[in-house]
């Protein structure tokens, strides 16, 4: 099966799930189960013992969230972002603090994380890994800082904002600006 075509097909399930339809949501919540766990599993190799039950946590939290999925956007971003929080959260209870630098993360990775929630439709750029990667690179430093803290290393923008010592406005706006300066700037390669 096609990543669209699985896209499509979890966009309707939770759709259906939203409107009531139990064997819908079913059908979703095992069809993804799978995915979550190979998720969870490569990013808490060290835990493996612990794999499971930050599936059901995640699990749980999509189920809790299921409300605040928008049909008109990318399932797979939804779910992974609530992954990654959770991924995050548990590294926290542990004490272990994960930096993730923007050159280890693989393309879907990074066009994944920039776009997920992008009003500025990155992810509709055709721009090579290097580009994106590049372009980020070239931010002004407050900008690339607010983008790093909040969608590489998954930080709310309360917590973002917090590490670097600004309100949430201020960190939303540098975010905002981050975005419009990659769309300009990725959009002048393409032309």
């Amino acid at each position: 099966m096609s990543q669209s075509s699985r896209e499509e097909k979890w966009i309707q399930w939770m759709v259906d799930a939203q409107k009531g339809d139990p064997v819908a949501y079913r059908a979703l919540l095992t069809d993804i189960h799978p995915v979550i766990h190979r998720f969870v599993s490569s990013k808490i190799k060290k835990y493996d013992s612990e794999v499971d039950d930050l599936v059901q946590d995640i699990l749980m939290s999509i189920h809790r969230s299921r409300a605040t999925f928008h049909s008109s956007r990318s399932f797979s971003a939804w779910m992974f972002a609530i992954s990654r929080h959770k991924v995050i959260d548990f590294y926290r209870r542990k004490g272990v603090r994960q930096e993730v630098s923007i050159d280890q993360l693989d393309e879907k990775e990074l066009q994944t994380k920039l776009s997920a929630e992008d009003p500025f439709h990155l992810k509709n750029l055709e721009n090579s890994h290097e580009e994106l990667i590049s372009a980020v690179e070239k931010l002004p430093e407050k900008q690339k800082e607010a983008l790093k803290l909040t969608k590489i290393e998954g930080l709310s923008t309360e917590e973002a904002a917090q590490k670097i010592g600004v309100s949430a406005g201020a960190l939303r706006v540098r975010v905002h600006r981050a975005y419009e300066t990659l769309r300009s700037s990725l959009k002048g390669k393409r032309t």
